[in-house]
C-alpha cells in the first residue's frame, strides 16, 4: 500500500529542532480548532462524555446478574457468544441503516431501542423482588424464579442488537464532525471520551446497585442514556470538500 505522492515539501528554514517545534505548534493549534471551530465539532466532545444509550446490560452490572441468577459457566459462554454476534451483526446493519435514513435519526432510533430492554429488566426484577444484590455463595440464597432468568436472557439479546446498531452508527457520526488535516488525533480523542464514560458507567452502577439495588439502578442507567440525544440537532455537519466536475455536492450531512 502506499500513499499517493503528495506536493514537494517547503524546504526547512532554520534549524531542524525549531523547524519541529514550529510544526508541533501548528498541529496543535490546528487540533484545537479542529474541535471548536464548527458546532457539530464542539457539539461532538459533548456527546463523547455524555451516555450513549443504556449501558448496564453490557458492563459488569450484566455479568454479576448472571451469577446471581444461577447461570453457569456454559450459559454464561453461550450468552456471551451471542452477545458478540448479535453486536456485530447489529453494527454492519446500523451503518447501512445510518448511511440510508440519516445518522442522527438512526442513533437517535437505536439509543431508545437500548434502554426499553434495560428498563423492562429493571420492571422484571422489580416484579419479582430482587431489589438488591444477591452473595451467590450465601446459604440459603434465594432461588430466582425461571421467569426472572428468561426476561434476563431476552433483555440481553435484545440490547446487544440495539448496542451494536449504535456503535457503528455512532462511530460513523465522529468520523463526519472530523477536520481531515487533524482527522486521526481528533477522532482518537473522541474515542478516548468514548472510553471514558464506560469507565465512570462502571463505577457509578457498581455504587448505586450497592445502595439502591438493580430496578433503580436499572431504570436510572436506561433514562440516562437518552440525555445525549437532545444534542443530535446541533450536529449538522457542513461538508467542505471541494465537488468533482459535474458533481453536486449536499449542503450538509442528513439527520
Amino acid at each position: 500500500m502506499r500513499e499517493p505522492a503528495g506536493p514537494p515539501r517547503a524546504p526547512r528554514a532554520g534549524p531542524a529542532f525549531t523547524a519541529i517545534v514550529r510544526e508541533l505548534v501548528g498541529f496543535a493549534r490546528e487540533a484545537i480548532r479542529a474541535f471548536t471551530g464548527s458546532r457539530a465539532a464542539f457539539v461532538g466532545v459533548l456527546v463523547a462524555v455524555l451516555p450513549a444509550g443504556a449501558y448496564a446490560l453490557g458492563l459488569a452490572l450484566q455479568s454479576n446478574l448472571a451469577v446471581e441468577l444461577g447461570l453457569n459457566d456454559q450459559q454464561v459462554g453461550f450468552i456471551n457468544l451471542w452477545s458478540t454476534l448479535l453486536s456485530a451483526a447489529g453494527c454492519v446493519a446500523g451503518g447501512w441503516l445510518s448511511d440510508r435514513y440519516g445518522r442522527r435519526r438512526m442513533l437517535a432510533l437505536f439509543l431508545v431501542g437500548t434502554a426499553v430492554p434495560t428498563i423492562y429488566m429493571a420492571w422484571a426484577m422489580q416484579q419479582a423482588g430482587w431489589i438488591m444484590p444477591v452473595d451467590p455463595q450465601a446459604p440459603n440464597r434465594p432461588v430466582p424464579a425461571a421467569g426472572l432468568v428468561a426476561a434476563f436472557w431476552g433483555a440481553v439479546m435484545v440490547y446487544n442488537v440495539f448496542q451494536g446498531l449504535m456503535y457503528g452508527t455512532r462511530t460513523a457520526l465522529f468520523m463526519d464532525v472530523t477536520t481531515p488535516r487533524v482527522a486521526a488525533t481528533q477522532f482518537t480523542a473522541y474515542m478516548a471520551l468514548l472510553n471514558f464514560v464506560i469507565a465512570y458507567s462502571a463505577n457509578w452502577q457498581g455504587w448505586a446497585v450497592e445502595r439502591w439495588g438493580y430496578p433503580r439502578t436499572l431504570a436510572l442507567d436506561g433514562v440516562a442514556g437518552l440525555v445525549v440525544i437532545a444534542l443530535f440537532p446541533l450536529m449538522t455537519v457542513r461538508r467542505r470538500e471541494s465537488p468533482a466536475p459535474g458533481a453536486a455536492v449536499p449542503e450538509a450531512i442528513g439527520p
